[in-house]
């Protein structure tokens, strides 16, 4: 989304950024080829980077490198690497002025045009070519910018002008910056809200404040016009009361009745979107449960998918019913969702992007399932992006095992420390210990060990359990194994 309003330069700057961080170490080769730049433009924007770090945050030498040609952040910055990289972020963007009036525009229901003027340090002149610019990036999202003798206003569909507010705003801001300038985060809205995570209560707050600005300028949500999904809306509701975990005054700042009745819907539903840790796996499988045995249209066709993908996913007898019931939530939700935004889908691809299986066997997965789909959907993008959604989460399911085979002859104490150790790190039904040399995938011994290359196993010298750095390099070995274990399932 933020791509496509900042200019290239500064799309670039932040992606060189954000590589580098990820990663251990890397090289300009490697940078450059997988971002498609030239090394020259990456070694130019890690002299930008580390020139803003320094300007900003007075932090010296953020990103280094040796005569290897290693590229890394600076060691004394590892475990603050992340927050400096979104405060440098959210620098850089401020730092555009056409980012700053989309800003402005959809944290206030309505702006004059000298505030915009003011706020933003522009002319009178460049205005009107700011909000061209915006208007042609609205565009795809159903909306555009009235100007009402000198007062701006977003105008279209008011769910997409609201979807679009929050995804814009926490992509951009993140945990950074609150991005309302006269609005405090509204914390009195949330019951009991020690339990939550910060990330997860800016979430509501700004779902809430978005909510807020658009209603006191009388722009309500209408109901939909088709009575599935209103029905549908009801039963969402009636599943799980939400008022038991906002305040009872959450809604009070809509005074129409038919009007709250509405929005309270609305929220119900698009919490299971925005908001859906909010909901337990139990309480997920139970509405699926629910949904399994529904005559309502949204869970028939949800059926009729299901049983059509059943055996690709592996979802089949009696004992995969708790699974089935999982699938079945998110494919109804997921239908629901993508009936309400049947417009304007460019606005679901934004919160549910479209995953690139790299490898063969996802790929084909991805293909059988959304042939199975379009016999069912007709709706191209509807299928592609269900089609997405129900392979990831059946690659997510994968399940592989690791074993272990313990050789160890110097120490007699060294063996049950090894073995206590690994048993207590990790789940033994995925990473194992085993007593059979030939079925190990990685064989831990302390003396020379001649063995066939073409065995596939992993030989790791340990000659002492005292050497921290060692045991840390054991440990990375087993999730690297594992890891390839489950690419290769």
């Amino acid at each position: 989304m933020l791509k496509n309003i900042i200019p290239c330069y500064l799309n670039i700057e932040i992606e060189v950024l954000f590589y580098i961080i990820k990663k251990k170490s890397t090289t300009l080769n490697d940078v450059s080829a997988s971002l498609g730049v030239s090394k020259r433009i990456v070694k130019e924007n890690i002299i930008k980077i580390n020139t803003s770090m320094e300007d900003y945050f007075s932090v010296i030498g953020f990103i280094v490198s040796n005569n290897f040609g290693s590229i890394c952040v600076n060691s004394n910055y590892k475990y603050c690497s992340l927050e400096y990289a979104y405060n440098l972020r959210l620098y850089l963007l401020k730092s555009n002025v056409l980012f700053n009036c989309c800003v402005k525009l959809v944290t206030h229901s309505k702006i004059s045009r000298e505030h915009l003027i003011r706020s933003l340090f522009i002319s009178e002149y460049y205005l009107p070519k700011l909000i061209h610019k915006l208007n042609i990036f609205f565009e795809e999202f159903g909306i555009t910018i009235l100007n009402n003798q000198g007062i701006y206003c977003l105008e279209g569909n008011e769910l997409s002008i609201r979807l679009f507010s929050y995804l814009f705003l926490q992509d951009a801001f993140q945990e950074v910056d609150w991005p309302f300038e006269d609005i405090p985060k509204p914390q009195q809205i949330l019951q009991n809200s020690d339990k939550w995570a910060s990330t997860k209560k800016r979430a509501l707050y700004l779902l809430y404040t978005v909510l807020s600005i658009r209603v006191a300028d009388n722009k309500f949500l209408i109901a939909p016009f088709s009575k599935d999904m209103m029905s549908f809306f009801e039963i969402i509701y009636q599943d799980f009361d939400i008022s038991s975990l906002i305040h009872p005054n959450f809604f009070s700042i809509i005074k129409l009745g038919k009007s709250k009745k509405i929005e309270m819907l609305y929220f119900s539903f698009l919490s299971r979107i925005f908001l859906p840790y909010i909901f337990s796996m139990e309480q997920k499988k139970k509405l699926g449960k629910y949904f399994s045995t529904s005559e309502h249209p949204f869970c028939i066709l949800a059926k009729k998918i299901f049983t059509k993908i059943a055996s690709l996913i592996n979802v089949n007898g009696l004992e995969n019913d708790e699974r089935k019931y999982l699938y079945l939530y998110y494919i109804v939700i997921f239908n629901a969702w993508c009936l309400l935004n049947d417009e304007n889908k460019d606005v679901l691809s934004f919160y549910i992007p479209f995953t690139h299986f790299e490898l063969p066997q996802n790929t084909l997965l991805f293909s059988k399932i959304k042939e199975e789909i379009l016999s069912v959907v007709n709706d191209r993008k509807h299928t592609n992006l269900l089609s997405n959604l129900i392979c990831s989460l059946s690659i997510s399911e994968k399940k592989g095992q690791l074993s272990i085979y313990i050789q160890v002859i110097k120490s007699f104490t060294t063996e049950i420390f090894i073995r206590n150790r690994l048993t207590s790190f990790y789940n033994k039904q995925n990473i194992y210990i085993t007593d059979s040399y030939d079925e190990a995938d990685i064989v831990i011994t302390d003396t020379y060990e001649r063995f066939n290359k073409s065995s596939g196993k992993e030989i790791f010298y340990l000659d002492s359990i005292e050497d921290e750095l060692i045991l840390n390099e054991l440990n990375e070995l087993i999730r690297i194994k594992y890891r390839e274990k489950l690419r290769n399932n």
